[in-house]
């Protein structure tokens, strides 16, 4: 017997793709399958599968727009800070 309401799957599917996926890829498949599995959640939306889809979809949404954040920030300060370090290397 098959299930009858698979958007209910593929969003938890979907929901779990976007929290694995968010930081290997920095954030892009987070933020893709996220909208793709909040928008399938949406039309099923009382059923524990799709609670959960929606909650890891939107969980990998967030993930995926903060991850690349925190990577630029790191990228700025170690920039700065290794020339900070190479500029008092050479004035000694």
């Amino acid at each position: 017997m098959p299930y009858k309401k698979p958007l209910c799957v593929q969003s938890l599917i979907l929901g779990i793709a976007a929290v694995a996926g968010s930081l290997p890829t920095l954030g892009i498949a987070g933020i893709v399958c996220g909208i793709v599995g909040i928008v399938m959640a949406r039309k099923y939306r009382f059923t524990n599968r799709t609670k959960a889809g929606f909650i890891l979809s939107l969980i990998g949404l967030i993930l995926g727009v903060v991850i690349p954040v925190v990577f630029i920030v790191i990228i700025v300060v170690g920039t700065q800070s290794y020339q900070e370090l190479m500029a008092s290397l050479i004035d000694e």
